[in-house]
């Protein structure tokens, strides 16, 4: 273990309420186009695409521990979220769990799928392609620094969604942004 190099290919994103106002959730709202399955205390069940789904902070399913939301291949839109773009979707995992203070929402990403909507978030997609991978190096960059550094470790999380960090998914997944971080991979 010791000669290893460490590789982390995740990144777990907490997710601020609506105008990145709070950490903690009263409630979370979710949708998908595809099946959403809802792994919690050794069960899993399946919510149907377009089904909604709610968990407040009286859910009996946050008291047996963390609820994790996936799909096979698709994104799960926050319907109690609003962004720039209106509400988010997100690739990767979602995962719950219940604090004093409320809901905590993570999302378990791909650090690359991660950066695809930093960079956008970050800079204007319109400006040249060499200052979009100019800006997806600096986001990797510092990514990988706040994996180390474990701010929001009793969370479960490596960082939040806001400018406190880096601004994850306010606006949608750009062509320009997306290609900047391919080209820049590793």
């Amino acid at each position: 273990v010791k000669g290893r190099k460490l590789v982390q290919t995740n990144i777990r994103v907490m997710l601020k309420t609506t105008g990145y106002k709070q950490l903690f959730h009263e409630a979370a709202e979710f949708e998908s186009d595809t099946v959403i399955h809802m792994a919690y205390n050794d069960t899993v069940t399946d919510i149907m695409p377009g089904e909604h789904l709610v968990i407040d902070r009286n859910d009996e399913r946050l008291k047996t521990g963390r609820i994790r939301l996936y799909t096979d291949d698709g994104r799960i839109r926050i319907d109690s979220i609003k962004r720039g773009q209106g509400n988010p979707e997100y690739s990767g995992d979602i995962e719950l769990a219940l604090y004093d203070e409320g809901i905590v929402v993570i999302n378990e990403v791909d650090i690359e799928e991660y950066l695809k909507s930093v960079v956008p978030s970050e800079m204007p997609s319109a400006y040249e392609m060499e200052a979009l991978k100019a800006q997806a190096v600096c986001a990797r960059s510092y990514a990988c620094i706040q994996l180390l550094r474990g701010d929001l470790a009793e969370y479960g999380a490596h960082i939040d969604d806001s400018t406190a960090y880096q601004v994850y998914n306010r606006v949608t997944d750009v062509k320009a942004a997306r290609e900047a971080v391919i080209a820049t991979q590793g």
